[in-house]
């Protein structure tokens, strides 16, 4: 009867301990991807969505977001020199991974390669803030309050449903590549370095 008794327990607590398991990874699931509106979230790990036809290949879209001094940037602003566009936001643990190493990517590129960091589904002050509290990284900080709304011009014309969105443009202005989904800091080097070679 004892034994009996010691198994029964011990089956309770493998049982709690399971639902325990299961509670935890689906907080941390819904941290990490955080969708918006229906928009699929991307976390680390997940394989990539498909790239959004009519972005690879063609000029910057005639579209802008908003800098922190309040006036609108237009992404044809971005033409005359290479630029990696993240779409990113302070909630989302793989974008912020991501930023060290853009931040290596454009001092070693003394300048050339120019960082467009757009916050997107963030309170204002929540990403300005995040801004302000790292001037180690040198990129050209704007806002792009939610996917889904009308002045979301930016994020609508780059078809971004997810975070990290990352896009390259060359000098001339035409988008060169376009991924979504967090990639280690070698893949990263690899990949943009590769762009700005032209390969």
């Amino acid at each position: 009867m004892e034994a009996s008794g010691g198994l029964r327990a011990g089956q309770g607590r493998a049982a709690r301990l399971a639902v325990v398991a299961v509670v935890a990874l689906a907080i941390l699931a819904v941290a990490a991807v955080r969708p918006g509106g229906g928009a699929a979230g991307v976390a680390a790990g997940q394989d990539e969505l498909k790239v959004p036809a009519g972005v690879v290949g063609k000029p910057l879209p005639d579209a802008a977001a908003q800098g922190y001094d309040k006036k609108m940037v237009e992404a044809a602003s971005f033409k005359g020199q290479p630029t990696l566009i993240t779409f990113w936001a302070t909630w989302c643990g793989p974008c912020l991974k991501e930023m060290p190493t853009f931040q290596k990517l454009v001092a070693e590129s003394h300048g050339k390669l120019r960082v467009v960091a757009v916050a997107m589904q963030d309170q204002w002050d929540t990403a300005e803030g995040f801004a302000k509290k790292h001037p180690e990284y040198k990129f050209s900080f704007l806002h792009d309050p939610d996917w889904e709304a009308d002045e979301s011009r930016l994020a609508k014309a780059f078809g971004v449903t997810a975070l990290p969105t990352n896009v390259f443009v060359d000098a001339g202005g035409i988008v060169r590549d376009y991924w979504r989904g967090s990639k280690n800091e070698e893949e990263l080097v690899t990949r943009v370095q590769g762009l700005m070679r032209g390969k």
